[in-house]
């Protein structure tokens, strides 16, 4: 009796860590797909649905999720900024097939001066709701579909542009593509002696 309980408890561990494990794989695909949007990077973006992967962005666009990843980061590269914040994931797995529900805020600015006298920021709040299925032992979306709960656009006729060396880029040369590396490169000591806000006022 003690052998079969023991046996159980071993089994009920493991179907335990493989639940852990495929929604960390899942929160780690809706992450990079935030990512690959706000890097404009196609081919990251790519990684995170399935070849027959759909994604349904209402009228911007509505349809296969590779091609999906061409459009949007064509879009992203033009923008002064694009930020996606993804939070609150909410995984129900069922065998290799998943349902998520997740948060996201995004921002974007866009000089739009000859248009509108100025720059868009626009921000938009809603919730992905994803059906993502497990192939090859590999968890990426088959559908994707946003709801949307709110979003605002302000025109900003003279926005505040931090300089050129501490901005993020919406390409592979943004710092984050340099993973650890990252610390080799690091900028010489500065102290603060302005405080924050005395040089947040003097950003161009």
């Amino acid at each position: 009796m003690a052998q079969d309980t023991t046996s159980s408890q071993v089994q009920d561990l493991v179907r335990r860590l493989q639940l852990l494990e495929d929604k960390e794989q899942i929160r780690e695909v809706l992450y990079r797909n935030a990512r690959g949007v706000d890097r404009a990077d196609p081919a990251l973006l790519k990684e995170t649905y399935h070849p027959d992967g759909y994604e349904v962005h209402w009228e911007t666009f509505t349809g296969n999720g590779h091609e999906f990843s061409d459009f949007i980061t064509t879009e992203t590269a033009t923008a002064r900024s694009v930020y996606h914040s993804v939070t609150n994931p909410l995984i129900d797995i069922q065998d290799h097939r998943a349902f998520s529900e997740t948060a996201y805020t995004a921002r974007t600015l866009v000089d739009r001066t000859p248009e509108l006298g100025g720059w868009v920021e626009v921000v938009v709040w809603g919730r992905c709701l994803d059906v993502l299925e497990k192939r090859d032992g590999v968890w990426r979306i088959a559908y994707r579909q946003l709801a949307r709960d709110g979003a605002k656009r302000t025109i900003v006729p003279d926005p505040l542009v931090p300089p050129a060396l501490t901005c993020g880029r919406p390409d592979r040369t943004d710092p984050s593509y340099l993973g650890m590396a990252i610390a080799e490169r690091r900028p010489p000591q500065q102290a603060g002696k302005d405080g924050m806000f005395v040089a947040q006022r003097h950003l161009p």
